[in-house]
């Protein structure tokens, strides 16, 4: 009978006690130690902090410890500051939308307060001393004088001793501590002017000096690849500007960490922008694989929205659209001038950049044009101009020295040239995939109705993009028509996609909708490459000539999906690697 009372009063609707309804925030806003770190630095930057150090012990389960040189907390701010919704950010409802600071909620410090033990201890500019706060479980201490210099220093300890349900799910030692570790860098990237300190368990693990936001990037990132592989690139619109950092596209991640997007100097997880860097390098980098970039967007206040998640990880952008083409034009041109890596065999990426870097405009001009010309085959059943027809007999080539020699194919796939000093090994598949994409950009499509429409269901999401894509698809020459609820048709394909499974026209057709500026090149990329030479066929002395030639007068020498057509040895490497220095 107990247990039914129980169960029924468990049903009734109630008011929660306060220390009860306080500890459920805070798991909200504090459910790791890494989220106190997130907090409390925010509020030092908020401060105006020229000199922030961060100090963890036990991955910040023991105590995380926060010394900032801000503009501090008098008496009366420390009074407040740990009670709920207590804020100097904003002062009523309009002030949210046109938010400048980090923070806003006056939910952080009474959050921790809550779930640890706390210690500020703060003073103000020219005041004779400071003060110091003690809450322990968010009930008061002690408030009282304390001899202290301009600034804050917050020290948190015992984190969830209160609260042992949360400490269940905490992860290691190391784990929280890598945690804490990648957030204070998070936070350190967008403010460049700040010296930012770090110390683990008493040993001090990293210092960034005051710099640029190139030199900032650089000195985080400096693991990944060396200076002169990043670049900064700048631009603005109406109510935005962009600041980016990016790598060279040969550094290159299998996952998307590494692409980093601030907005308003906060770390936001946007997938339009996101989106915007991976089309960028489009073209650059093979699949699967992911550029390295860091972009730092500043819109004005009125324009963003940060009140839709706790911890501002997510906002809504009302002129998202002229950012996402922005950001995609700014790596478009950050990437065309750029070269493929001359990589060798065994090397590490820090020991290739002593090497040079090719550029597939500049070895356009160094290779003289053959004196002999290549007659076009065009295939009536593809619509493509072969660029592995032979050369017309009867006119001689330029033998001189100038000129690329081919010297074989090797493992049924690469073509191997000797050319000034350097060995060029070509991908043949790779090579033909890009000369044959280039002709399709060129040229319209050449449309032919199916015998036999393919018809296939969608869901009405999928529907709904599809039909927003029929112009784009009918300019590529896919003909789609609705043949009942939730039901298409494709009625005609380009005859460059004569050699495509259906099947696999309309999953892409089904995965690619919505993303319209990709559109043409995807289709033209899977159209090249189900129609180039593959790995495995022979080819005869004549045509590799052809596709030799044709491939160095490229002016991008990467395959539509990313990857380097051509691999390069030097002759000096060559020598020293067989001993012959």
């Amino acid at each position: 009978m107990r247990n039914v009372d129980k169960e029924n009063k468990a049903r009734r609707v109630h008011i929660l006690r306060d220390n009860v309804a306080r500890k459920i925030a805070a798991g909200e806003v504090i459910d790791r130690p890494f989220s106190v770190v997130r907090e409390l630095i925010d509020n030092s930057l908020d401060a105006k902090s020229s000199e922030i150090s961060l100090s963890i012990e036990n991955g910040g389960m023991s105590r995380i410890r926060v010394v900032d040189n801000g503009s501090g907390m008098t008496r009366e701010d420390l009074e407040l500051c740990f009670l709920p919704h207590a804020t100097s950010k904003i002062d009523d409802v309009e002030d949210i939308y046109t938010i400048s600071t980090l923070g806003f909620r006056g939910e952080a410090l009474s959050a921790i307060s809550t779930c640890s033990q706390l210690e500020i201890t703060s003073a103000v500019p020219e005041a004779p001393y400071g003060h110091r706060l003690v809450v322990h479980g968010g009930k008061l201490i002690s408030l009282e004088e304390f001899k202290s210099k301009q600034g804050t220093i917050v020290d948190i300890s015992s984190l969830f001793y209160n609260m042992p349900g949360r400490k269940k799910f905490l992860k290691s030692i190391s784990g929280e501590s890598s945690k804490c570790t990648s957030t204070f860098i998070e936070k350190t990237l967008p403010f460049p002017e700040v010296l930012f300190k770090l110390t683990t368990n008493e040993k001090m693990k990293l210092m960034l000096p005051p710099a640029t936001l190139l030199k900032r990037v650089v000195t985080v990132f400096r693991d990944l690849a060396p200076e002169h592989a990043f670049e900064y690139i700048t631009d603005s619109g109406d109510g935005f500007s962009i600041d980016i950092v990016a790598a060279r596209p040969e550094i290159q991640k299998k996952d998307k960490r590494y692409i980093q997007i601030f907005i308003n100097k906060r770390r936001v997880f946007e997938y339009a922008c996101i989106q915007a860097v991976e089309y960028g390098f489009s073209g650059y980098i093979p699949g699967n694989n992911h550029p390295v970039a860091c972009v730092f967007i500043t819109i004005d206040p009125a324009l963003v929205d940060f009140n839709i998640h706790p911890a501002k990880k997510e906002c809504k952008i009302r002129i998202l659209p002229q950012i996402h083409q922005c950001i995609v034009s700014m790596i478009k041109s950050f990437v065309n001038k750029f070269s493929i890596t001359t990589a060798t065999p065994g090397m590490s990426y820090h020991e290739q950049t002593n090497q040079p870097f090719f550029s597939e405009s500049s070895f356009k001009k160094a290779v003289k044009e053959p004196s002999y010309t290549y007659p076009s085959l065009h295939d009536q059943k593809t619509g493509i101009t072969s660029p592995l027809t032979h050369p017309e007999i009867g006119t001689e080539a330029d033998t001189t020295s100038h000129q690329p020699l081919y010297l074989g194919q090797v493992f049924g796939l690469f073509l191997v040239v000797e050319y000034n000093d350097n060995i060029y090994i070509i991908d043949q598949h790779a090579a033909h995939e890009r000369l044959l994409y280039e002709e399709l950009k060129r040229k319209p499509p050449v449309m032919q109705e199916l015998l036999f429409p393919v018809s296939f269901d969608v869901t009405e999401k999928e529907a709904e993009h599809i039909t927003q894509l029929l112009p784009s698809l009918l300019k590529q020459g896919i003909s789609i028509e609705k043949a009942g609820h939730c039901c298409y048709e494709i009625t005609a394909l380009p005859a460059h996609f004569q050699s495509i499974d259906s099947k696999e026209i309309v999953i892409f057709l089904k995965t690619s909708a919505g993303q319209v500026d990709k559109l043409d090149h995807q289709l033209n990329s899977m159209a090249a490459c189900r129609n180039a030479i593959k790995d495995g066929d022979t080819i005869d002395h004549l045509t590799a000539e052809n596709l030799i030639h044709r491939v160095f007068q490229l002016e991008n020498a990467r395959c539509p999906h990313g990857r380097p057509i051509w691999h390069v040895i030097s002759k000096d490497q060559l020598f020293k690697f067989m001993g012959r220095t």
